[in-house]
């Protein structure tokens, strides 16, 4: 558990917006991609969020989808496609995403967590296959801005679940508390064969410079 916590303290501090150079080339045969887009309308305004950041549960094959405790976060971000580039085969959702939000008061950066509710998680369920792309499709949330301690009273089982398993781990690790958080549901999910074909020209070109092209089909 230590171990997963410490890469997602990496993951984290460090923005994933620039393609680690570590995973350029496929470990394997079997090595896959995994794959969300996600996007969230602005409380204020008529602007699109994608988030610098998605959470996935590895979920072992019995899980329920509140329980996880296997915390990846995505590896690397662009046009609007978050990736976990290199992912094990197995059964994933998503549970959380970070945005990077601007402060209206000292013009800097903060970081904004997103914890989706049972029906949001449940609409990414997804199982990986060896050496293959996979795409959880097009995520649409409506949410509204909580507190730690609100959603904790307010927000369903996973909501509850995933706000303090990484809350806890903030804690330990950097000994910050996450209460910049918004409660997410669900507005919409697709995964057409337009929206799949969609997000696998974007990654061809997201990723042309890499050797993982081959498997984007």
């Amino acid at each position: 558990m230590k171990k997963i916590f410490l890469i997602l303290l990496v993951s984290i501090i460090y923005n994933c917006n620039t393609f680690p150079k570590q995973l350029e080339k496929p470990s394997s045969k079997d090595s896959s991609i995994l794959a969300v887009s996600i996007n969230m309308k602005a409380q204020i305004g008529p602007q699109i969020l994608s988030p610098t950041k998605v959470f996935f549960i590895l979920l072992n094959e019995k899980d329920d989808l509140t329980k996880g405790t296997n915390y990846i976060a995505s590896n690397y971000a662009e046009d609007d496609i978050a990736y976990l580039i290199d992912a094990k085969p197995g059964r994933y959702v998503v549970a959380a995403a970070e945005y990077d939000k601007a402060s209206v008061k000292t013009g800097g950066k903060y970081s904004e967590f997103e914890f989706f509710n049972k029906e949001a998680i449940s609409a990414t369920e997804i199982k990986v296959k060896p050496g293959e792309f996979s795409f959880m499709g097009i995520i649409s949330l409506q949410n509204k801005v909580e507190s730690l301690k609100s959603i904790q009273a307010n927000g369903d089982d996973a909501q509850k679940h995933y706000s303090k398993l990484l809350n806890d781990f903030a804690k330990e690790y950097t000994g910050l508390i996450i209460d910049n958080i918004q409660n997410s549901s669900l507005n919409n999910a697709s995964n057409t064969a337009s929206d799949r074909d969609a997000a696998i020209r974007k990654s061809k070109e997201n990723l042309k410079e890499t050797g993982w092209l081959s498997i984007l089909k």
